[in-house]
């Protein structure tokens, strides 16, 4: 009792040496529990040896007396085939690892020590003590077994996976130098589990037309470290080499079909054109033709099988086209289709079909003959060609001071009308009468502030009609390609004209 705190200042003080000197691994010996968490100092296998020695056994040797049980607890052995069942023995601070059968097989085997094995203070070891190796040693050079594609294969689709089947498993590190493919390609390479098996995956489609050449060389290694016995080469070609390209489908919104008109199509729906091949985009693009014209843009995609045209104006509403491809679009490997092919289609879709005027109708006045603080009525008249609009029929513009007579028109359309279109689509004009009056519009209201299925001309002045029925105004709304235009960008077919009286 008198000598044990003068052995642990001994020790303490020596500990203090070591540390202003440098991390001494043996710091954990000098200080079991002390500090230091415990570690594994050696084993047997070495991490990535092939062929064990079958008298060296299987041990771990720590650098501190461990807790057994915990510690036999935290070991496994095992590889892909299974893990394996043994006994241990311990040899002071060796634990000695006994399998009930010997190890065997080609397999690669893991032996792991977890971090829940402890010293005999407690502590646990730092961090997963793991080891890779081969059981067994192996000398035979590994060998290509088969592929798919198969070496000259043809008409490979273009979404095709590459497969190599081996003889033996293979080094995973060694396939970046050992496989290569020309022309090159951006790919995800995976093995199975057995190892035995390279599964190459193109991150986008193969190129239709093109041959394809995977290269596999000697730098290709077993698991063992053996080379790739034979150096090989597999060739194949994704689609055919002599066969007609077709066009297979043709699609705006709705499936067009080839020589029977397609009515429903909306006038800015884009047309998609897809080829059984990868087409040659000059010859394909010098082929197509719509009738009437239209300024569009082609779009090819990556594997140029597909073109998409799009109408930044989009197509006239409620018109009829023909798309037609002639049988001199060629595909990459310059085959000319056998067929001519004529879409004809109508863009009359619910959203391309163009408004038109349903009604005109003269608004009622809610105390007729007297304008000052009258208001519209709601009550219509509906008006034709030459109609007598109503002088009595009058509401106040201003609920002010100030009174404003007017006349309003209701103009009722078959679609949401955009209001500006309207404004500066709609006019007034007196073409007839002897008198000096004048009647000119006030104002245009619509439902909402920028659109609505109908409008209210306000017109106001005095007409001055030297004789009933005399004066003639042209109540005119634009149509064609300047005039007015729906919230869909259709336009009305042609100008709509009324003719109107007083």
């Amino acid at each position: 009792m008198i000598r044990r705190p003068l052995f642990a200042l001994v020790i303490l003080s020596a500990a203090t040496v070591l540390s202003c000197a440098h991390k001494d691994p043996l710091q954990g010996l000098l200080l079991p529990g002390g500090g230091d968490l415990p570690k594994v100092v050696a084993s047997y296998p070495t991490n990535g040896l092939i062929g064990i020695d079958g008298s060296q056994g299987i041990w771990l040797l720590f650098d501190r007396e461990m807790d057994q049980q915990k510690t036999q607890s935290a070991f496994t052995l095992g590889s892909a085939g299974g893990g394996t069942t043994g006994g241990f023995l311990w040899e002071g601070t060796r634990m000695i690892y006994n399998p009930r059968s010997g190890l065997t097989g080609s397999d690669e085997f893991t032996m792991t020590l977890s971090k829940s094995a402890e010293a005999s203070t407690g502590v646990n070891i730092q961090q997963d003590y793991i080891v890779r190796f081969f059981a067994q040693a192996d000398t035979t050079h590994p060998t290509l077994t088969s592929s798919n594609p198969a070496n000259g294969a043809t008409n490979v689709a273009t979404n095709q996976t590459i497969t190599l089947n081996f003889s033996k498993p293979i080094d995973f590190s060694t396939i970046s130098s050992g496989i290569s493919i020309s022309p090159a390609i951006v790919t995800t390479i995976i093995q199975n589990q057995a190892k035995d098996q390279v599964i190459i995956t193109p991150s986008s489609n193969l190129t239709y037309g093109t041959t394809y050449t995977v290269n596999l060389t000697t730098a290709l290694k077993d698991v063992f470290g053996n080379s790739l016995q034979n150096g090989s080469t597999i060739s194949f070609v994704v689609g055919s080499a002599s066969s007609p390209p077709a066009l297979t489908s043709a699609t705006a919104g709705v499936l067009l079909t080839n020589g029977i008109n397609t009515t429903g199509i909306d006038r800015n729906s884009p047309i998609v054109l897809q080829f059984s091949a990868a087409m040659n985009p000059v010859t394909t693009e010098a082929a197509i033709s719509l009738s009437p014209a239209a300024s569009w843009i082609k779009t090819w995609n990556g594997a140029s099988d597909q073109l998409t045209l799009t109408f930044p104006s989009g197509l006239s509403s409620q018109s009829n086209y023909t798309l037609s491809v002639s049988n001199s679009a060629s595909d990459s490997f310059g085959n000319l289709m056998s067929t001519n092919y004529s879409f004809p289609f109508y863009t009359d879709a619910a959203v391309s079909t163009r408004p038109v005027v349903t009604s005109v109708r003269q608004e009622g006045s809610s105390t007729p003959g007297t304008c000052a603080g009258a208001s519209g009525s709601g009550i219509y008249s509906a008006l034709t060609d030459y109609a007598t609009l109503d002088l009595a029929q009058q509401a106040d513009a201003d609920p002010g001071p100030l009174t404003t007579c007017i006349l309003q028109i209701r103009i009722d359309f078959s679609g949401t009308m955009v209001r500006n279109s309207l404004v500066t689509s709609t006019s007034f004009q007196r073409i007839f009468d002897a008198s000096s009056g004048n009647v000119q519009i006030y104002g245009i209201v619509t439902p909402g502030p920028t659109s609505g299925n109908s409008m209210t001309v306000q017109l106001y002045g005095n007409p001055w009609p030297s004789a009933p029925g005399i004066p003639t105004y042209r109540l005119k709304i634009l149509g064609g390609p300047s005039g007015a235009i729906d919230v869909n960008g259709n336009t009305l077919a042609s100008d709509y004209v009324i003719y109107l009286t007083f």
